[in-house]
C-alpha cells in the first residue's frame, strides 16, 4: 500500500531540486519543487534511479550546507509520497542551524505543506498558497486489508495535523485543523497567517518559471488525483505485462532460429 497526501500525482513531471549556499557561505538555500518521491528503478537494467527529492538525496544536500547560519527551504510543490515527505521534515527540523526559514514561492500542496512546517518561520509569497488535506491510497485486498489501510491513514492525517498545530502556536485549534483537512482547504497567504501555518508574507529568490507550473497543476482534487493514480497504476501493470510477453516471445524465437535480441530493440 503507498500511502500518498498529493494533490496530484503524476510522476511525468520531472523532480527537481536545487540550492547551495552564498558566496560567504552563510546561507544554504535548498528549493523543493514538484512531486515528492522516494528513488525508484528501472524495471529492464535494475538501476536505480535518484530522486532528487528522496530522502538520501536530501540528507547529502545538508551535509553539503553543514556550518551554514541560516537555512532558507524553498517549496513550490504539489506533494507527493507522504513517508518521503515525513523524512525530509525530520531531516529539516534535526538540521543543526541557528536559523530555518522555509519560503512558499507558489503552490504547496499536501505533504509538501509539512515539509514547510519543520522550519522556524515560514514566509509565504503574495501569490503563494498552501492547500492542506487527508491522506489517501489506493488499496487492494480483502475487508481487513481495507480496515487496516483506514486506520493507517487517519494515523498518518493525524501526524501531519500535529505538525500543523505545532507551528501555528495557538492560532489553530484541532477541530478548525481537522474540519480543514477533512474538506481539502486552499489557503491564501492572509488565511495562512491568521491561522499561524505562515509567520510572514514576501517572498525572494523565487524560481518563477518552475513555481507557475506548480500553481497550474495543483487544482486536481485528491479524489481525481487517486483516480488518476489508480489508473496509471493499472495501465503500467499492463504494459509491463506486455513488455515481459513481448520478451518472452523474443528468447523464443531465438531459441528457434539462433537469435540474439538486442534490449529495447
Amino acid at each position: 500500500m503507498k500511502m500518498m497526501m498529493n494533490s496530484v500525482h503524476d510522476m511525468q513531471y520531472v523532480m527537481k531540486i536545487s540550492g547551495g549556499k552564498t558566496d560567504d557561505n552563510s546561507v544554504g538555500r535548498l528549493y523543493i519543487y514538484e512531486d515528492v518521491a522516494p528513488d525508484g528503478f528501472d524495471i529492464w537494467s535494475g538501476e536505480r534511479i535518484v530522486s532528487e527529492t528522496s530522502e538520501g538525496f536530501i540528507r547529502n544536500r545538508l551535509a553539503e550546507l553543514d556550518g551554514v547560519e541560516r537555512l532558507e527551504v524553498h517549496i513550490s510543490s504539489r506533494g507527493g509520497d507522504v513517508m518521503t515527505g515525513f523524512n525530509l521534515y525530520s531531516q529539516i527540523k534535526a538540521f543543526d542551524c541557528p536559523e530555518k526559514v522555509a519560503f512558499i514561492d507558489g503552490v504547496a500542496a499536501s505533504v509538501a505543506t509539512v515539509i514547510a512546517m519543520a522550519c522556524e518561520k515560514v514566509i509565504i509569497s503574495d501569490v503563494g498558497m498552501m492547500i492542506i488535506h487527508n491522506a489517501w491510497s489506493c488499496v487492494k485486498g480483502n475487508a481487513e486489508d481495507m480496515r487496516r489501510a483506514a486506520d493507517e491513514l487517519d494515523k498518518i492525517s493525524g501526524l501531519a495535523r500535529d505538525a500543523y498545530i505545532g507551528h501555528a502556536g495557538g492560532k489553530l485549534s484541532e477541530d478548525i485543523c481537522k474540519k480543514m483537512m477533512d474538506e481539502e482547504t486552499a489557503l491564501s497567504p492572509v488565511e495562512c497567517l491568521t491561522y499561524g501555518l505562515a509567520d510572514e508574507i514576501g517572498g525572494e529568490n523565487a524560481d518563477v518559471q518552475s513555481t507557475a507550473k506548480v500553481q497550474q497543476s495543483a487544482v486536481i482534487r485528491p479524489q481525481q488525483a487517486a483516480e488518476c493514480t489508480c489508473e496509471r497504476e493499472r495501465n503500467e501493470k499492463t504494459e509491463n505485462k506486455n513488455n515481459c510477453t513481448k520478451k518472452a516471445a523474443l528468447v523464443w524465437l531465438s531459441s528457434l532460429c539462433g537469435w540474439n535480441p538486442q534490449p529495447g530493440r
